[in-house]
């Protein structure tokens, strides 16, 4: 009986890095691939967006996507197809910079965001190439409650 709950002791204290989660890292960015095309996404937060800048050194595509005034977007559905119409990479963003590692050539992208389609022709080589795609968005934050001053707390016991 001491030998099987030691036992089961070792095991779940081995399991714990495996299972163990950081989770400034799954916020940083999303790593998905379809086809063998490395992408990787994200770029909320400066934990992300250092660990994507460290990262274009092995990618050659990055995608930047805005809404018309400059608001950063997130949750675009991205497709990535060669000239043959295969799609290589589908994936949904988890900020508004995704990197894919494409071969050299020419290549459809899809995005859409909030149910709008956009669709440009990329170029990938040896070097990195910076594609901006912009939504209409409500980047003008009206959609935001302003709450009168008089009802505003006034110290941290208010809140």
């Amino acid at each position: 009986m001491k030998k099987s709950l030691l036992t089961a002791t070792a095991i779940m204290l081995f399991s714990l890095p495996v299972l163990a989660q950081d989770p400034v890292a799954e916020d940083a960015a999303a790593t998905t691939s379809v086809a063998s095309v490395p992408v990787l996404s994200g770029g909320v937060g400066a934990p992300s967006r250092d660990m994507l800048a460290e990262a274009e050194k092995d990618y050659n595509v990055k995608l930047v996507f805005t809404g018309d005034k400059g608001m950063y977007l997130a949750d675009i559905a991205v497709t990535i197809q060669n000239n043959k119409g295969e799609i290589l990479a589908e994936h949904v963003t988890d900020g508004p910079i995704m990197l894919a590692k494409l071969d050299a050539g020419k290549y459809k992208l899809t995005a859409v965001f909030e149910g709008v389609e956009k669709t440009a022709w990329i170029q990938a080589d040896g070097a990195l190439h910076t594609y901006h795609m912009r939504f209409p968005a409500q980047d003008d934050m009206s959609y935001m409650q302003v709450v009168p001053e008089e009802d505003m707390p006034q110290d941290d016991a208010d809140y």
